[in-house]
């Protein structure tokens, strides 16, 4: 099997791995309570534990849906951002966040040396086209909106239908 999946159905996180590209890929999305940080690091050391030949592997760190952390969770960030550095990866890589407060904080607390251990990457489109989960959700809410008669509602749905044409054409 070239690529496996571990989604935690309790939580917001996954993490992917791909032997055949040899790429671990960390998926986090939306709020983190310190709880939910705490489940992250111990699903996150067992994941790693499966895999023999580490060193050979590239992260890839997806938050790009992450929402801010409380403050209470920051050290959870600091001891995540610490296991991603001193294991032995081939290459690190982290997909640019879309909340500039998360962005500040997973920054602020890996410093300089996050910066020089992990390369920025842009989000991948799909090479097909095809929707993925961040669409649905946007039909999702355009299809919520459809059902609203107040006509003051139609700049919003212009904007939607707009970024959906965006996203399929550049």
């Amino acid at each position: 099997m070239a690529q496996a999946l571990i989604k935690y159905n309790k939580h917001n996180f996954e993490f992917k791995i791909n032997r055949k590209k040899r790429t671990i890929t960390c998926i986090a999305r939306g709020y983190f309570s310190v709880e939910e940080a705490n489940a992250y690091i111990e699903a996150f050391k067992a994941f790693i534990a499966t895999i023999e030949d580490i060193q050979n592997y590239k992260l890839v760190v997806d938050a790009t849906g992450q929402e801010e952390l409380p403050e209470e969770a920051l050290p959870y960030l600091a001891e995540v951002e610490k296991m991603y550095m001193t294991i032995p990866f081939r290459s690190r890589q982290y997909i640019k966040l879309d909340n500039y407060n998360a962005l500040t904080q997973v920054i602020g607390m890996g410093g300089k040396r996050f910066i020089d251990s992990f390369e920025p990457i842009e989000k991948q489109r799909n090479v097909d086209n095809s929707i993925n989960s961040d669409m649905i959700e946007i039909l999702k809410m355009l299809e919520q909106l459809e059902m609203l008669p107040n006509s003051s509602l139609n700049h919003i749905k212009m904007f939607i239908k707009g970024s959906i044409n965006n996203y399929f054409t550049t």
